[in-house]
């Protein structure tokens, strides 16, 4: 089952990913959520630490737990699954080793996902600072996206509490926030959960 929410860290913004997430959850408690431990310069013993704490915050409050790009991560710290992307192995490959494990990939225009992925991030749907130089899809590239896509898809990109519920009526599946969840206040994460509930 794909979560209608997904959260990514950013120690740049959070150097304390299971704090925030717990911060985080406390106000979410009703949706369904993913948290995907993003981060690529840690090194693997730091993330490793980082991936069991998370574990535990996301034991307590029935989130899904997703390590980005390393599977050994994920599979030392009992993860629900692994995204894929940039020089990680692709779900193609780690399918036949971890069938049991929500496989995650990245879309970025009209390519179509594989067979083997649990969900597909498609970005960016709005303008972020994440990404300055790339050009928003806009909720009509979304409805396209997830109408020839068979697999769920999850808008990423620009996305709030102002426009989640737009992507969810538009046909994504889920939607993943990563500064917006880190940098909101309580009343901003009850909004949150509004939209992704009340759509």
């Amino acid at each position: 089952m794909i979560p209608p929410l997904f959260l990514i860290t950013d120690r740049q913004l959070a150097p304390d990913p299971a704090l925030a997430v717990a911060r985080a959850l406390d106000v979410l408690n009703d949706v369904l959520c993913a948290v995907i431990l993003r981060e690529k310069t840690l090194p693997v013993r730091e993330l490793l630490t980082h991936a069991r704490r998370l574990r535990e915050v996301t034991r307590q409050h029935g989130a899904l737990l997703i390590v980005s790009g390393r599977l050994d991560v994920a599979l030392a710290s009992e993860a629900d699954g692994v995204h894929c992307g940039g020089e990680a192995p692709t779900t193609d490959s780690l399918r036949p080793i971890v069938p049991h494990l929500l496989l995650g990939t990245s879309l970025h225009g009209s390519e179509s996902p594989p067979a083997s992925a649990s969900y597909a991030f498609l970005s960016p749907v709005f303008a972020t600072r994440s990404k300055p130089g790339a050009n928003p899809i806009g909720l009509a590239g979304l409805a396209a996206g997830a109408e020839r896509s068979s697999t769920p898809i999850v808008a990423l990109g620009g996305i709030d509490a102002s426009n989640a519920a737009d992507c969810l009526r538009a046909g994504a599946r889920a939607v993943a926030l990563r500064s917006a969840w880190i940098t909101a206040d309580a009343a901003a994460l009850r909004d949150l959960r509004h939209a992704i509930t009340q759509r």
